[in-house]
């Protein structure tokens, strides 16, 4: 509007200054103070506004046109002028008008010093320095720049804004001592000495004072100061190079080069390389030059690094030149002028980046609020977070196996290390763990990999011990509180529950790798706050509330999706519970706000929302998924955890064991569910495979003499659930090929075969000992037991192949089921014993438990009480609690089902909803007459 006609001047006033209109001039002062010149970028009007502003001031020289044009020296109207000023210099750099650039910042300056405003003095000063940069003039930007950092001394400036300063000083006389090598006139020896000290003082000042900002800081702001560490140590390394100072040159680079490894930035450690190349080429160590300059070449191909490329072959070059010889060019290394042409390569951050660069505008960083550290966070994090440049997902980037090798033959994938602990003996409190269902979650996210490990102590060691570190863990398990205090709840190696503090977690190992912990068990807040008091974790994503299952594997599913596609960590946490909240299911959909993200700062602005940590992609070789076995659980199963558990540690000693007990107590039940859990993938005992043979199938197949019979069985159980375990081979004989397979399980692991029905035999061989075929070296020695040795029946047969297994496999183990102890040769298989253990039946708990499950309905109180009988309705439905495990242990019928889950089963299919009481039971009643 035209307000500001009547309070500012008359007309002539206005145009008194050659043509300038005045009226667009004031409005565009005052339109500055609400909208800043952050607003130029996105308002047309707040545009308009800073080109107005921008012809009216700078243009014409005259330090006070400014207060003169708007009629007044007031301390408001000079803060307008400094903001309308920055706004005009921010015009002109983005126009190219460096000179008019560099003379509105310097007026706005001046404004901000009369003000007392030392943050906007600097602020201005240093984009002063930018456009002096951008303008070439290279010494006017060393004087401003030593100007910056001289208010810095004088006002006692934070660490890191002072660091970021003092880098970029190093950066400007290291790239005015490289232009010195090219021009005819350089600078004298003195100069360039005087230049290189002072660059290097102000280089080595920078990472003095970047180590004291990360000892004082926490673990994520030091790991992101790490990089500008990295860089100011690197620029040292580079001064070092120009003055021919080689191996305070290759210290250097080498010390960066660490750093930057550390955070697995490929680009940075690549850029480093060449650094060091050029060092061991000073030093006439060409074979270690040209082994860097070719683990450089190789990386800045995979990270697309041209210049990098470009400096690396230069490198490669020289050293073919070279060849060994004495050539002329060392004899001129004495001089200040650098031999090699270094501006062809700046590391990360370098002005010559531009906008890529990590630090390309480090320079006009300086702190204009108190949140000095976090600004400097935003501005460091709009760089590429990673060396690996992902494509969109329709066209993947392929990487050239000519140009990069064999050994490069991989892909960027983000790893995610995936802990899971779903132990025996939790209790009905916990359910078991769905992990099948959150490692398709992981899977289905394209760009990501997984490492599966069952969540043990000693895996959880060899996970933190990693290197490089871990970077994401997942940890799939029960979080339980006890006390006021939360446990996670860890497996035994055994199988067993274990349960671990905090504290325990913080001692197993460094956490410093760990750049993510994602851990979304119920309730889980808590113990990731205190584990990240403990040990300084950086970012965990986890649940203030108890979850549905569901809704936990849709957001797990949806954060890993927008993970592996290289989103920041706080996009992918709003985008995976905005899919929880779209859920068309309410029990879901109200969870969404109960997945937290802890230690990632929120970002500056709203137009920069995704400026946050993201993973490093790795390169990894594209081995297959993890092989879920094909084992699916057994409806309803109960009780005899312990037994699992005693069975399983008994195989770490005994190699066959058999179980035996009567017709219904659930032994092929026992056994799918023993292979369910133990064969599960992340290094449970028969992780490796376990399989399983049915007898009685094998056997009624068989017609004749047919010895391989059960080795073809066997064969096929092996391939079909093993699937990608093993190998096509070769045609070969059946048994070769059952052999064959048994030595490629063995290299996987121990792995475990049941033979699931072992009948009684009518015709038991005497003696203890196998027969001929196996691997005993000795037998019965009569004529007449040796004739008896030769297998004629088809248990026989299977004796004899599961000899020759147990001879040509040392990590099989066998598990037979019987009806009773087997005896005669059937008590050893090769050179083991088979241990004789019993299947118990069911505790009462556990039969009761078994009954409530299977019955075709409810359970009510007139199922246990006569009184009930007469047709009323006895109320609601029992729940299955405490309270009816106890009423169903105590009535009439659980005296006949004896703990037997055969019989159990079919005393439950009696119960449906023509029963009018559990006392009216068929079981019950007389028999009919």
């Amino acid at each position: 509007g035209g307000g500001g006609d009547a309070s500012r001047g008359g007309e002539g006033e206005r145009q008194r200054h050659n043509g300038v209109n005045s009226v667009v001039f004031e409005e565009s002062l005052r339109a500055s103070v609400y909208r800043g010149h952050a607003g130029a970028d996105q308002d047309p009007t707040a545009t308009l506004f800073a080109q107005a502003a921008a012809t009216a001031a700078p243009g014409h020289g005259e330090p006070g046109l400014v207060a003169e044009v708007m009629g007044t020296d007031g301390p408001d109207d000079i803060s307008v002028e400094a903001e309308a000023l920055f706004a005009a210099g921010n015009w002109h750099l983005e126009k190219g008008s460096f000179d008019e650039a560099v003379t509105a910042f310097r007026m706005a300056a001046r404004r901000a010093e009369a003000l007392g405003d030392f943050t906007g003095q600097l602020e201005c000063l240093q984009s002063a320095a930018g456009a002096l940069l951008s303008a070439g003039a290279l010494k006017e930007a060393v004087e401003v720049t030593n100007e910056v950092i001289s208010y810095w001394d004088s006002a006692g400036s934070p660490l890191w804004p002072k660091a970021l300063t003092l880098t970029t000083l190093a950066k400007l006389h290291l790239q005015l001592l490289e232009e010195a090598g090219g021009e005819e006139e350089e600078e004298s020896a003195e100069d360039g000495r005087l230049r290189s000290d002072v660059a290097k003082e102000a280089a080595d000042m920078a990472a003095a004072l970047l180590e004291e900002f990360m000892n004082q800081s926490d673990d994520v702001t030091a790991a992101r100061a790490s990089l500008d560490l990295a860089s100011a140590v690197h620029v040292y390394g580079r001064i070092c190079l120009v003055t021919c100072e080689y191996e305070a040159a290759l210290h250097a680079a080498t010390q960066a080069r660490r750093l930057y490894t550390e955070v697995q930035d490929t680009w940075g450690a690549a850029s480093v390389a060449v650094s060091q190349a050029r060092a061991h080429f000073g030093m006439q160590q060409l074979s270690e030059a040209e082994e860097e300059a070719q683990w450089a070449m190789e990386n800045c191909q995979l990270c697309e690094n041209q210049e990098g490329i470009d400096s690396a072959q230069s490198v490669l070059d020289m050293i073919r030149v070279e060849g060994g010889d004495e050539q002329e060019e060392p004899a001129e290394v004495a001089t200040s002028a650098p031999v090699l042409d270094y501006s062809r390569f700046e590391a990360i951050g370098s002005e010559s980046e531009g906008e890529e660069g990590e630090e390309a505008n480090n320079w006009v960083v300086v702190p204009t609020k108190e949140e000095v550290v976090q600004e400097l966070l935003r501005k460091d994090l709009e760089r590429p977070a990673s060396p690996v440049k992902r494509a969109d997902d329709a066209s993947p980037r392929e990487v050239s196996h000519e140009a990069l090798g064999e050994r490069y033959a991989a892909s960027p994938h983000v790893l995610v290390r995936f802990l899971y602990a779903s132990p025996l003996h939790t209790g009905e409190q916990f359910r078991p763990l769905d992990i099948r269902a959150d490692l398709q979650a992981l899977h289905a996210a394209k760009g990501v990999l997984t490492e599966v490990r069952v969540a043990t102590v000693e895996r959880l060691r060899e996970v933190l011990f990693a290197r490089p570190g871990p970077g994401v863990l997942h940890i799939s398990a029960h979080c339980l509180s006890l006390g006021g205090s939360q446990f996670l709840i860890f497996e035994e190696t055994g199988g067993g529950a274990y349960m671990m503090a905090a504290a325990d977690l913080a001692a197993a190992g460094p956490w410093d790798g760990v750049e993510l912990l994602v851990f979304l068990s119920c309730s889980s807040e808590a113990f990731a706050r205190e584990l990240t008091r403990l040990c300084g974790l950086r970012r965990a994503v986890c649940c203030s509330v108890q979850l549905l299952d569901r809704a936990a594997h849709l957001f797990c599913a949806t954060f890993y999706q927008a993970l592996g596609v290289n989103r920041a960590l706080l996009t992918c946490h709003e985008i995976a519970r905005a899919a929880v909240r779209g859920s068309p299911d309410p029990a879901v959909n109200s969870l969404a706000d109960k997945f937290v993200l802890l230690g990632e700062p929120a970002p500056m602005t709203s137009s920069t929302p995704g400026a946050m940590w993201r993973p490093a992609p790795v390169l990894v070789l594209p081995d297959p998924l993890p092989h879920w076995p094909l084992w699916p659980r057994v409806d309803d199963f109960v009780g005899r955890q312990s037994l699992q558990l005693s069975l399983a540690k008994l195989f770490e000693q005994r190699r066959a064991m058999c179980l035996w007990g009567a017709r219904g107590l659930g032994k092929t039940a026992f056994c799918h569910e023993f292979c369910h859990h133990f064969s599960a993938p992340g290094g449970r005992r028969f992780s490796a495979g376990a399989f399983l043979l049915d007898y009685t199938s094998a056997a009624r197949g068989i017609s004749g003499e047919h010895p391989d019979a059960f080795a073809s069985a066997l064969l096929d159980e092996l391939r079909e659930r093993g699937q990608r375990t093993l190998a096509s081979e070769e045609p070969a004989p059946v048994r070769q090929a059952l052999r064959n397979a048994a030595r490629q399980l063995d290299q996987l692991g121990p792995w475990l075969l049941v033979i699931d029905g072992i009948p009684r035999s009518s015709r038991v061989r005497s003696g203890s000992h196998s027969p001929s075929s196996s691997c005993f070296s000795s037998g019965p020695s009569s004529d007449e037991e040796g004739a008896a040795r030769e297998p004629c029946t088809p248990l026989d047969w299977l004796h004899d192949v599961l000899n020759e297994l147990f001879c040509a496999s040392a990590r099989l183990c066998v598990l037979l089921t019987a009806r009773c102890p087997l005896r005669g040769h059937w008590a050893a298989l090769g050179m083991s014993k088979v241990v004789e253990v019993e299947l118990p039946p069911l505790f009462p708990e556990d039969a009761a438990r078994l009954l409530a499950r299977r019955a075709a309905r409810p359970f009510y109180r007139r199922d246990f009480g006569e009184e009930s009988l007469g047709g009323a309705d006895a109320g609601e439905p029992l729940q299955l609690d405490q309270e009816l495990l106890r009423l169903l242990v105590g009535s009439p019928l659980f005296g006949q089902l004896a703990g037997n889950p055969g019989r159990v089963l079919a005393a439950a299919a009696e119960v449906h909803s023509g029963l009018p009481s559990l006392l009216r039971h068929p079981w019950l009643l007389p028999a009919a007459v």
